[in-house]
């Protein structure tokens, strides 16, 4: 095998390969040796048919098959030379000289590498960050959560009418005939203070008695189930089985002692305030970091291969649709949007392989290194954070594919922390509505 190697660009590398005749003739003997195993020729027995005849009636359909397989092994074998160390994408080849009978043929290639990133502009990053702010309201709001998860529901016994505020327990049917006879239930639990209540429902309920049949009027959603009586307005007979009323705690120390988190009501608030600004704290760091890495990543900015991009896209795609059939989804209302997806995700895979060139460079430029020590480390701060075994967990990261994922995002988050130590951070009320924006596009 001839080989040419010419860098085009530093992604990109024209291969030129001249197969031998030799490797030609020896494909072409060899198809042609297996199809004698099992093709009939009059004359001849299966399995002793001359080589000539073989030829005569195989050779040109053999001959482009040959073409085919050496053109994928030749590649192959290209690849582990000096030369083309480093490839991770090869283009569609191309022949550039047939040949004729068991002669040799030529054909070229395009080998695509990831650009070489000289790191720059990483150290002293202006980065903004939003403050942090609890207010009380916050506080109540966690507060009146917190006696929404502590009210009972208790039956009723003091009264038999319905009460505005009531949950009840209701069978209907509709009034009449057509589509609203269709409509009925039984056993429904029902709280006549939630808005979303069909229009007049509460109201037309609101004074009935317990066990007593009562006509209600309401007027049906414009989205309804049955088109004919979407945005009609139908009678329902409604039955209340049961009444039940909230039994609200107040919101003292006796809650906060039920809430497990502290003893009196002050120091309830003072945990929830703490909890607040410690979320918000590590949220609004998050964002400020995405931030940091978009803005070395802009300012490292290298050409991606074209090809390598296109099938990264394409892998991403793959792998989210197979995400959204094991959630249940239906892939056919996608429609024709499927066909649009991997070019509607290339900016994020871009980014994202931009993302990881650049961090890796920073990363050998400052020595910055992960270990199997750390590996293992980081393994078993896990498993006692998840309650899970060791061993059980270091055998999830045992296998090559796996391990290095691992120690990829392992050595990301080391990077990242090296040039958030380095940032110039500047606490902002609010960020400006360009990052924003930008920021939700990168999300």
């Amino acid at each position: 095998m001839e080989l040419k190697v010419t860098d085009d660009s530093p992604i990109r590398r024209t291969v030129e390969v001249t197969v031998p005749a030799t490797a030609m003739k020896g494909e072409i003997a060899r198809r042609l040796k297996e199809i004698g195993k099992r093709v009939r020729v009059p004359g001849f027995r299966r399995g002793h048919v001359p080589m000539a005849q073989l030829r005569k009636r195989y050779g040109k359909d053999v001959r482009f098959e040959a073409i085919d397989a050496l053109v994928r092994s030749h590649i192959g074998k290209a690849l582990e030379t000096d030369d083309l160390k480093g490839t991770v994408h090869v283009a569609q080849p191309e022949l550039t000289d047939m040949g004729e009978g068991e002669s040799g043929f030529a054909f070229s290639f395009v080998a695509e590498r990831l650009p070489k990133v000289e790191p720059k502009d990483y150290d002293g990053v202006a980065v903004q960050q939003k403050k942090v702010e609890v207010t009380d309201e916050d506080v109540q709001t966690e507060l009146d959560q917190l006696q929404e998860q502590h009210t009972d529901l208790v039956p009723v016994e003091d009264r038999e009418e319905v009460a505005a505020d009531d949950i009840v327990v209701v069978s209907y049917k509709g009034v009449g005939e057509g589509p609203a006879a269709e409509i009925h239930a039984d056993d429904q639990t029902i709280d006549l203070a939630d808005e979303n209540l069909l229009d007049g429902f509460a109201s037309g309920l609101t004074g009935a008695k317990k066990g007593e049949a009562a006509e209600v009027s309401v007027t049906l959603p414009e989205d309804f189930q049955l088109d004919e009586l979407a945005g009609q307005t139908i009678t329902l007979e409604v039955t209340v089985s049961e009444l039940k009323r909230r039994d609200v705690p107040a919101i003292d120390d006796e809650l906060a002692k039920q809430s497990g988190e502290a003893e009196t009501l002050d120091e309830l608030k003072a945990a929830i305030r703490e909890r607040i600004e410690s979320s918000r704290r590590a949220e609004a760091e998050m964002d400020a970091k995405r931030r940091l890495v978009a803005a070395v990543r802009e300012a490292n900015d290298v050409e991606i291969p074209d090809g390598y991009l296109e099938d990264q896209a394409r892998n991403e795609v793959r792998y989210r649709l197979q995400q959204m059939q094991q959630q249940g989804m239906d892939l056919s209302v996608l429609g024709d949007q499927a066909g649009n997806l991997t070019e509607s995700v290339k900016p994020q895979v871009r980014n994202a392989v931009l993302e990881s060139l650049v961090l890796r460079s920073i990363a050998e430029a400052e020595n910055i290194e992960v270990d199997e020590d750390a590996i293992n480390a980081w393994i078993d701060e896990q498993a006692e954070a998840t309650k899970q075994p060791k061993a059980k967990l270091r055998a999830r990261y045992r296998n090559a594919e796996a391990r290095n994922a691992l120690s990829s995002r392992l050595l990301f988050d080391r990077v990242l922390e090296f040039i958030w130590s380095k940032a110039s951070i500047e606490e902002v009320d609010e960020l400006p509505e360009a990052e924003t924006a930008e920021e939700t596009d990168a999300e």
